[in-house]
C-alpha cells in the first residue's frame, strides 16, 4: 500500500496461497499494469460498492484465482483505459460483461476462457474497432452466436468461442473480419453449412477449426479467397460429398488437415499429393474408397497419417516413405497383398497400425529397423509363417498385437529382450504431435519504462494425442494420452502357434496384458 509510485506489478507463476483483496491497491494511483497468473489465491469479499479506484489500469491479467460467489471484480466498473483483460480459469459466473466493452473503447484483447459464464452473448450496439482478440472458450454460453458479430468486431484477428453450447448457424458476418487469422468454433452444437461469405471474406485465415459440431454440406465451398490456411480441422461433423472439386488443392501452406468422422465419400484425391507442406493428414472414419494414389509419395514432410476406418483398397505405394513419419493408422480398410514394403525405409515410426485388413504373406525381417516403434498392431489380417526373431530388437515396443492371423511356429524366446515397461520416456516425447503454436505479443510503453508481455494467447498450443485400440481378452479399449504411455501388452491369440510357452516370457514382469489363447501350444505353463 505504500508503493504509491508503482506503475507495473507482476506476481505471476508463484505459489502464493490464502486470501487476496484488490482493495490493497487503493493508494496506488499510478498503477497501470497488474498481472497475477497461475497462483492459488482466493479473492475474498471483492465487492466494495463505495470504493472507486484511484488508478486506471491498461493491462489486467489474472488466472487460477478462486473468486467467491463467482462475481466479476467490481472495481473494473470504474476502469475506462483498459487495453488487455485476461481473466481465464477464475471460476467466474454470470452473463457476459457487456459493460466491460462499453466502458473501455480502447480494449484490444479480452480473454475469459475456462470460466462458468452462462446465457446468450450480448454485444454492444456500437462497433468495437480496437478489439483484435476475443477468447470466450470453455464456458457455458448458449443460444446463437450474434449474427452481427462481424459488424461489431470488424478488426478481430483471433476469435475463439469453442467448448460452449452455441447452436444455430455460423454467422456469415464473420466474413467481414478481413484481418481474422485464427478462428475456433469447435465443440458446440452449430448446424448448417459453412457460409460462403466467411471463406471469401476472411482471406488471411491461418487457423480454422470447426470440429465437433453438426455442420453439413460440402467440406468447404468450391470457391474461396483463403490462400494462407495452415491448419484446418473439420472433424466430427456431418459433411458429405467427395473431395474431387475441393478448393483445398491449391492450399500450398496447409500443414494440418483433419476431416475425420464425417460422411465424405469417393476416392482419395490425387491433389492431396500437391500439398507439399502437409505434416498431419487425418481422414479417419469416412466412406473413402479406391487405392492410395501414388501422388502421396510427394508428401515428404508428413509425420502423422490416419486413413483408418474407410474402404481403401490395394496396397501402399512402394515410393511412399516420408523420412519423418511417426504415426501410421491404416486399420479397418481393405488393403491387400504383403506387408507394405514402403515402410521398410521409415525408421522414425512410433505407431504402425495396419490391423483388420486383408494383408498376407509373412512378417518381414526388415521390421527390426523400427528402433523407435512403440505400438505394432497387425491384428485381423492373413499373415502366415513364423514370428521373426528380429522383432526382439525393438527395444521400445510397448504394445504388440498379432492376433487373428495364421502365424505358425513357436513363440520367440527372445521376447524378453523387449521390456514392455509401458513407461518409456521415448513415448512421452512422441505422445502428442504438435500441430500449431501461436504467440501474440504486444509491446506497451509506460513513460520511460518498456513493458513487454505475452498477450492472452491468440492461439494456444494445439495437440493431437496418439490413440491405439488394444484388446485384452473380452475388453476392447482405446488407449491415448497418459493411458497409452502406461499400457503395455502382447496379443498372439487366434493363430496357429505351436510348442511350449518360452520360460523367458516370465521375465516380462512389467507387462500388463498377455494373451496366448486359441493356438496349439502344449507342454506346461
Amino acid at each position: 500500500a505504500g508503493l504509491t509510485s508503482l506503475e507495473y506489478l507482476s506476481l505471476s507463476h508463484n505459489r502464493f496461497q490464502g486470501s487476496f483483496s484488490f482493495h490493497s491497491f487503493a493508494n496506488l494511483s499510478k498503477l497501470e499494469s497488474f498481472e497475477c497468473e497461475d497462483n492459488g489465491l482466493i479473492v475474498e469479499a471483492n465487492d466494495y460498492p463505495t470504493w472507486v479506484p484511484s488508478f486506471q489500469l491498461k493491462y489486467f491479467a489474472l488466472s487460477g484465482f478462486t473468486f467467491k460467489n463467482g462475481a466479476f471484480p467490481s472495481f473494473l466498473y470504474y476502469q475506462h483505459e483498459l487495453r488487455v483483460v485476461h481473466l481465464s480459469s477464475n471460476n467466474l459466473r454470470g452473463e457476459f460483461p457487456i459493460w466491460l466493452l462499453q466502458n473501455n473503447t480502447k480494449l484490444q484483447s479480452l480473454n475469459l476462457m475456462n470460466n462458468s459464464f452462462i446465457g446468450p452473448l450480448v454485444f454492444p450496439s456500437h462497433p468495437c474497432l480496437n478489439l483484435s482478440v476475443l477468447i470466450l472458450s470453455n464456458n457455458n454460453f448458449s443460444g446463437s452466436i450474434p449474427t452481427n458479430i462481424g459488424v461489431i468486431f470488424p478488426n478481430l484477428r483471433t476469435l475463439k468461442l469453442s467448448q460452449n453450447c452455441f447452436e444455430g448457424k455460423i454467422p456469415p458476418s464473420i466474413g467481414n473480419m478481413k484481418s481474422l487469422w485464427f478462428l475456433d468454433l469447435s465443440n458446440n452444437n452449430l448446424s448448417g453449412q459453412i457460409p460462403e461469405h466467411l471463406v471469401m471474406g476472411c482471406y488471411v485465415l491461418w487457423f480454422f477449426k470447426l470440429s465437433h459440431n453438426n455442420l453439413y454440406g460440402k467440406i468447404l465451398p468450391t470457391i474461396t479467397n483463403i490462400t494462407s490456411l495452415t491448419s484446418l480441422y473439420l472433424d466430427h461433423n456431418l459433411f458429405g460429398g467427395n473431395l474431387s472439386d475441393s478448393w483445398l488443392h491449391g492450399s500450398q501452406e496447409l500443414s494440418d488437415l483433419d476431416i475425420s468422422y464425417n460422411n465424405i465419400s469417393g476416392p482419395l484425391p490425387r491433389w492431396l499429393g500437391n500439398l507439399s507442406s502437409l505434416q498431419s493428414l487425418v481422414m479417419r472414419n469416412n466412406h473413402l474408397e479406391g487405392s492410395i494414389p501414388s501422388e502421396f509419395c510427394q508428401l515428404h514432410l508428413l509425420t502423422y497419417l490416419d486413413l483408418s476406418e474407410n474402404d481403401i483398397q490395394g496396397s501402399v505405394p512402394s515410393c511412399f516413405s516420408p523420412q519423418n513419419l511417426e504415426h501410421v493408422h491404416l486399420q479397418k480398410n481393405r488393403l491387400e497383398g504383403p506387408m507394405p514394403n514402403a515402410f521398410s525405409n521409415i525408421t522414425s515410426l512410433v505407431t504402425l497400425d495396419i490391423s483388420d485388413n486383408h494383408l498376407n504373406g509373412g512378417i518381414p525381417e526388415w521390421i527390426s529397423g523400427f528402433s523407435s516403434l512403440n505400438a505394432l498392431l497387425l491384428k485381423g489380417n492373413q499373415f502366415v509363417g513364423q514370428i521373426p526373431v528380429q522383432l526382439c530388437q525393438l527395444k521400445n515396443l510397448n504394445i504388440m498385437d498379432f492376433s487373428l492371423n495364421s502365424l505358425s511356429g513357436s513363440i520367440p524366446s527372445c521376447l524378453n529382450n523387449i521390456t514392455f515397461e509401458g513407461e518409456s520416456s521415448s513415448y512421452g516425447r512422441n505422445l502428442e504431435v504438435v500441430l500449431t503454436e501461436l504467440e501474440y505479443v504486444h509491446i506497451y510503453s509506460y513513460k520511460s519504462m518498456l513493458i513487454r508481455y505475452e498477450n492472452v494467447w491468440s492461439g494456444e498450443k494445439v495437440t493431437k494425442k496418439e490413440e491405439v485400440k488394444f484388446r485384452t481378452k473380452f475388453r476392447f479399449e482405446t488407449y491415448k494420452g497418459v493411458d497409452l504411455d502406461l499400457m503395455s501388452g502382447i496379443d498372439l491369440s487366434c493363430n496357429k502357434l505351436v510348442g511350449n510357452i518360452p520360460p523367458e516370457i516370465g521375465d516380462l514382469s512389467d507387462i500388463r496384458a498377455l494373451n496366448l489363447s486359441h493356438n496349439y501350444l502344449n507342454g506346461k505353463i
